[in-house]
């Protein structure tokens, strides 16, 4: 069996291979990949696996960018955690798994050599729950009840979930991006009915494809940061929690002309932990998780996602959308009953700074 490693870096990505003796491979030598070739590494990696036979792929789980492609692909993918990584560091590998920097993976050759002794340790993931297999985390939608340590710590970050219900608006928005395809899919539908959304992208995609983010602010919508590379927060350091942010908010800027006032979490991973290192680290983006997830991510088909989505929805309403991370054809078809379904129901469009009061 051949195992390839994906690491990520401020440059984009890396592959590296090993064989099952934990070896590099060399038949197939490291390749790197830009922030916008995601599609052009997927592409990579299919070919492996037709050429090679079984093909294991281990990602960090501060990268949370790929496997969705990966998945969709029919690869099999693996995510290595924190604790895993420390302990083949500080026993048999310390010379090969250095220490994780503070923004950015362990190399991709230190991934692949990982699998290759401790398969068994990895979690596969599954296209269900893609880089949250193996882990419980509550739906954003019902983060922090009332009354508790967490609900406490948002408030003080200035967290939320959705808008005024006295409003009939609600805000669609999209994670993950941009992407080459859906995203300028999803655009096209949003203006034949002239209907405003919120884009969180990733830095990873926002520093490769730049100019669809320009092209979806020159359209009114708003922009928020869903950090570089899509981690799950609770493995950050505070220092890696402010790169991620900052670096996205830079890429941002860098492409609409202003840095964004929200951000959005992956997964809404937020713990009080997290949220202590937030408000510590003094950031002004504002966190913006929602009240409707549509479940796109798990493919149910056009139909089920816009079911769900109308069947959800209510006044103020902040809704969870992907225009990337996977195969978003399925969003794409969904859009149009889900926009004029709420157009039936009397619901404005509204991007979240809007629905928020926060212009």
């Amino acid at each position: 069996m051949l195992f390839a490693g994906v690491a990520w870096s401020a440059e984009g990505y890396e592959v590296g291979f090993s064989d099952q003796a934990g070896q590099p491979d060399p038949r197939v030598p490291a390749r790197r990949f830009g922030g916008g070739e995601l599609p052009d590494l997927v592409a990579f990696l299919t070919r492996i696996a037709r050429a090679s036979g079984p093909l294991g792929i281990v990602v960090e789980s501060t990268n949370g960018a790929v496997d969705g492609f990966l998945l969709a692909a029919g690869l099999d993918v693996y995510r290595a955690d924190p604790a895993l990584l420390d302990e083949a560091r500080a026993s048999s590998s310390p010379d090969l798994v250095g220490p994780r920097p503070d923004f950015g993976s362990v190399p991709a050759l230190a991934l692949a050599r990982v699998a290759a002794g401790q398969l068994d340790s990895l979690s596969k993931l599954t296209t269900e729950d893609g880089s949250l297999t193996g882990r419980y985390l509550p739906p954003a939608a019902t983060f922090a009840p009332p009354g508790t340590e967490l609900e406490a710590r948002g408030r003080e970050a200035g967290c939320v979930k959705h808008g005024p219900r006295e409003r009939p608006a609600v805000a669609l928005s999209f994670d993950d991006g941009p992407h080459p395809v859906f995203t300028n899919q999803i655009l096209e539908i949003l203006a034949r009915y002239q209907a405003q959304a919120t884009f969180f992208p990733i830095g990873l995609s926002a520093s490769g494809f730049g100019d669809l983010l320009a092209k979806a602010a020159d359209a009114g919508h708003a922009v928020g940061n869903h950090t570089w590379s899509h981690p799950y927060l609770p493995d950050l350091s505070a220092a890696g929690l402010r790169e991620q942010i900052d670096r996205t908010s830079e890429a941002i800027a860098s492409a609409v002309g202003t840095r964004p006032s929200m951000a959005r979490p992956p997964y809404g991973s937020l713990t009080a932990e997290v949220l202590e290192k937030w408000t510590g680290l003094g950031f002004e983006e504002r966190i913006v998780l929602w009240d409707v997830d549509c479940a796109d991510w798990a493919r149910p088909g056009a139909e089920a996602i816009a079911d769900k989505t109308l069947k959800e929805i209510q006044p103020g309403s902040i809704v969870l959308m992907h225009d990337s991370g996977g195969d978003r054809s399925q969003t794409v078809q969904a859009l149009p009953a889900i926009i004029e379904g709420c157009l039936e129901r009397g619901y404005g469009l509204a991007t979240v700074p809007e629905l928020l009061g926060l212009h």
